[in-house]
């Protein structure tokens, strides 16, 4: 059961990194392409993209798994306060 809640986050991640990515990217071509229509037509600008388009990717992705730990954490911690409180409440 924790295995596929693990897999569902992990997979949410990487799917969430290429969405950012995607838009990220989007956004940056658009850019460039209104400051100037040549700038989008060399090789060096899709070489450059498809590497900058990796790295983001893999950052993207590192950064929403980073966010859903932090947040299984603060539950985790929540969830064991209550256990704590509950249980010093039956030993007095």
């Amino acid at each position: 059961m924790i295995f596929f809640s693990l897999f569902s986050t992990a997979f949410s991640s990487v799917f969430y990194g290429i969405v950012v990515t995607v838009t990220v990217m989007a956004l940056l071509y658009f850019a460039l392409k209104s400051v100037s229509k040549g700038i989008v037509q060399t090789p060096i600008f899709f070489v450059t993209g498809i590497v900058l388009a990796v790295l983001l990717a893999i950052q993207s992705t590192l950064l929403i798994g980073a966010l859903e730990a932090k947040d299984a954490t603060d539950a985790a911690e929540l969830y064991l306060n209550q256990l704590l409180e509950g249980s010093q409440g039956e030993r007095s």
